[in-house]
C-alpha cells in the first residue's frame, strides 16, 4: 500500500498527522470513513494508479485535498529507500460522486515592476503565486473562459500593464482586473489605500508623517463593486473547474526615502530592483500552502540589461549550488534543488507573455497608479490648480519647481520625495 502523511511523507504504512499515528490498513474498504484524532475526516475511495492498478486510497471530503503517490505504484517497502525521495502530490476534487479529477501540484511565480524610470512616487513590484497541475501549464487557455489577453470579449483583461493601461486613459479596466483576483485570494475589496497595503504586504510608513492621511484614500476609484464582486465569483468558479488557483499576490512598494538608502548601500537602481524582486519571490516561496516538495517555477521580466543573476539567486533565494542553463541578452536561466524541491527560475525579454508575470505587472502598475493619485490628490488640496504629475523625469522637475515653496513651508525633505536615480 502507499503512505501518506499531511505534509511529509511517512514510508512505513502510516497516514501521519501532526499529532497521532494512523494505521492505514485499518481502512482498506472502499466508502469507509476513518476519523484521525486531529479531526480531519477522511474517505477511501477506488483510485487507478499510472500502471493500470485499482487500489483504495484516502481523500478527505472537502473541495480540494492533498493526496501522495510515490514515484513507482509498488508497496514502499519494496522500494530502495534514496536519501531523498521525491513525492508528487495530487490535487483531488471530491465530490458527491467521489474523486472526479487529480493532478500533480506545483507552483508557478510571477514577478514584474513598474515605475523603475520616474523620480517621483515609488518603485512598485508585484508577485503572483499560483498553484497548477504542473509547471509547464499555459493559464490563458486553463482560465479562457474568464480571462483574456486582449479587451473586448466580456472577460477580465490580463497582459502587460503597458498595453491594459496608457496615460490619458482610466485605470477602471485595470482596476477592475488587479481587484477581481484580489477578492478571490483574500476574500475582500479594499475600501482605502491603507488597506489595500495590507491585503498586499506593502507599507505606507514610510511616507513620513506629513503625508499619514494618505492612507485614507478611497477605494476602488473607476471600477464598480459589482463587476469586481461578478469577476471575482467567475475566477472562482473557473479555478474550481481547471485545477489552477491564485493563492497568493504580494506587490513591494519602494517609496523615495527607502529608494535612496538603498541606492546609497548597493550603489545603482538596477541593483535596488533585482534584490527587491528576489525578497519578493522569496516571500512568495514561502506563502506555499500545501506540498513543500511540489516543483516551483519562479517567471520575471529582465531587469534592464542584466544577464547574470547567480550570485543575486544565492544571495536572496538559495544557499544551494544554483546551476546556470542559460545567460543571454533575451533570457537567463537557472535551477536548484532545495531540499526535495526543484525550482527554476527565468529572467525573460518580454515576460509578461505569461500570464503570472502579466498580473503581477498589472498588481504593480495598479499600486503606482493608485500612489500617484493619492500624491497629486495631496497636493491639489494645498496647491488648487497645480497640474497633475505621472512622476516622469522631465514633468517631474516642472511639478518639483511649483511645489517647491509649499514643501519647504510644510518642512518636507527632498530625500522624503524626489528618486536620486
Amino acid at each position: 500500500m502507499w503512505s501518506t502523511e499531511l505534509g511529509r511523507i511517512c514510508h512505513r504504512g502510516w497516514l501521519k498527522t501532526s499529532s497521532s499515528l494512523f494505521e492505514r490498513r485499518s481502512d482498506r474498504s472502499p466508502g469507509r470513513v476513518g476519523t484521525i484524532s486531529t479531526g480531519n475526516v477522511w474517505q477511501v475511495a477506488p483510485v487507478t494508479t499510472p500502471n493500470g492498478r485499482t487500489m483504495p486510497h484516502l481523500y478527505r471530503p472537502s473541495r480540494f485535498c492533498l493526496r501522495m503517490q510515490t514515484p513507482r505504484c509498488v508497496p514502499p517497502a519494496r522500494q530502495a529507500r534514496p536519501a531523498c525521495r521525491r513525492p508528487s502530490y495530487v490535487l483531488c476534487w471530491a465530490t458527491s460522486k467521489g474523486v472526479v479529477k487529480g493532478a500533480v501540484v506545483a507552483f508557478l511565480i510571477g514577478t514584474d515592476e513598474a515605475g523603475y524610470g520616474p523620480n517621483l512616487g515609488p518603485l512598485t513590484i508585484g508577485g503572483t503565486l499560483w498553484q497548477v497541475p504542473d509547471t509547464s501549464v499555459d493559464l490563458y487557455q486553463a482560465l479562457d473562459s474568464v480571462v483574456s489577453p486582449r479587451r473586448g470579449k466580456g472577460r477580465l483583461v490580463v497582459a502587460d500593464s503597458k498595453q491594459v493601461y496608457q496615460s490619458g486613459q482610466t485605470i477602471e479596466v485595470l482596476e477592475e482586473t488587479v481587484l477581481s483576483f484580489l477578492k478571490v485570494v483574500t476574500g475582500a475589496t479594499p475600501e482605502r489605500f491603507g488597506q489595500l497595503g495590507e491585503m498586499l504586504g506593502f507599507c505606507l510608513q514610510g511616507l513620513g508623517a506629513s503625508f499619514a492621511s494618505v492612507a485614507e484614500f478611497p477605494l476602488p476609484v473607476c471600477a464598480e463593486r459589482s463587476e469586481i464582486e461578478a469577476g471575482a465569483e467567475r475566477l472562482g468558479q473557473t479555478f474550481g473547474e481547471s485545477g489552477c488557483r491564485l493563492t497568493a499576490c504580494q506587490t513591494a512598494a519602494i517609496f523615495p526615502s527607502r529608494f535612496n538608502q538603498a541606492v546609497i548601500k548597493f550603489g545603482n537602481k538596477a541593483e535596488v530592483l533585482s534584490s527587491e524582486t528576489l525578497t519578493l519571490a522569496g516571500r512568495l516561496m514561502e506563502l506555499r500552502t500545501t506540498g513543500d516538495d511540489s516543483d516551483v517555477w519562479i517567471g520575471c521580466d529582465k531587469h534592464g540589461g542584466r544577464s547574470k543573476y547567480a550570485g543575486m539567486l544565492n544571495q536572496y533565494l538559495t544557499s544551494e549550488f544554483v546551476r546556470i542553463d542559460k545567460e543571454s541578452l533575451e533570457s537567463s536561466q537557472y535551477n536548484w534543488q532545495q531540499g526535495c524541491t526543484s525550482v527554476s527560475i527565468r529572467f525573460n525579454a518580454k515576460g509578461e507573455q505569461l500570464l503570472p508575470i502579466a498580473l503581477a505587472s498589472m498588481m504593480a502598475k495598479y499600486v503606482r497608479e493608485i500612489a500617484m493619485l493619492v500624491w497629486n490628490d495631496f497636493w491639489q488640496a494645498k496647491l488648487p490648480g497645480i497640474r497633475p504629475t505621472k512622476g516622469y523625469p522631465l514633468d517631474a522637475r516642472r511639478f518639483k519647481k511649483e511645489i517647491a515653496e509649499l514643501q519647504q513651508s510644510l518642512g518636507i525633505q527632498d530625500q522624503q520625495i524626489w528618486r536620486s536615480r
